[in-house]
């Protein structure tokens, strides 16, 4: 089952994050929503893709060298479809949702300026710092609603979200973020992809890595601030 949700309906959740990072484009908005439902009733596993189909960075606007590369920013969401189809060619017993979010980040009259504020579908208000850190914001959005609606027994999240895991880790290396260490050393032992990976823990509270002051005043000013760099 395939469903697509154009901008009204985005509007009408209010999925305005992902909706920002869009409203310079010409191209409207989306979000598809692909299910496989072979694994009877229980709890779906969601895969969710980054799906920024060209990424000029927007007012932030990146350099023009290796501008012409940047239709691959929606790696993320290329890999959900994927999968999802070889689910549905394999009959595979299993209860799978694919979702991804699509927009395209241009510099336009219309276009969310650094200093906005956007509100996500979650309820957060969110300040843009730079219009080229949108991944966060469309991934807000469809993280949240497939948390909501689906219920997910568990989530991966796949995307190109920053430049600065190539400064980090090189260009052939994936960077993985995990709540679930366990769960992730099961997943990636049964991949035999011959892909190099790191991965990186998230700590429970803001304390943990010293960013419990910023947080506060972050959270007196009513809003999350998105990264200065990104993709």
């Amino acid at each position: 089952e395939v469903e697509v949700l154009d901008e009204e309906e985005l509007t009408r959740l209010g999925m305005r994050a992902l909706l920002a990072v869009g409203q310079g484009s010409e191209s409207p908005s989306k979000v598809v929503v692909m299910r496989w439902q072979g694994g009877g009733d229980q709890a779906p596993f969601a895969i969710v893709g980054k799906g920024v189909v060209f990424d000029t960075g927007g007012i932030s606007i990146k350099p023009a060298q290796g501008m012409e590369e940047m239709t691959m920013d929606m790696g993320g969401a290329g890999v959900v479809a994927g999968v999802m189809r070889t689910l549905a060619l394999r009959g595979a017993r299993a209860n799978v949702v694919g979702l991804v979010g699509l927009v395209e980040n241009m510099p336009d009259g219309r276009a969310q300026r650094p200093g906005d504020i956007v509100r996500s579908m979650k309820g957060d208000t969110i300040e843009v710092i730079n219009t080229d850190a949108e991944g966060r914001l469309v991934l807000a959005d469809v993280l949240w609603y497939a948390q909501d609606r689906f219920q997910p027994a568990a989530v991966v999240n796949l995307a190109t979200l920053t430049g600065a895991i190539i400064v980090a880790l090189v260009a052939s290396i994936v960077l993985a973020i995990a709540l679930n260490w366990h769960r992730f050393t099961n997943l990636t032992e049964s991949v035999n992809s011959g892909t190099m990976g790191s991965l990186l823990p998230i700590f429970n509270t803001a304390s943990e890595v010293g960013y419990g002051a910023v947080i506060s005043s972050l959270a007196a000013f009513g809003t999350i601030k998105d990264a200065v760099l990104g993709v």
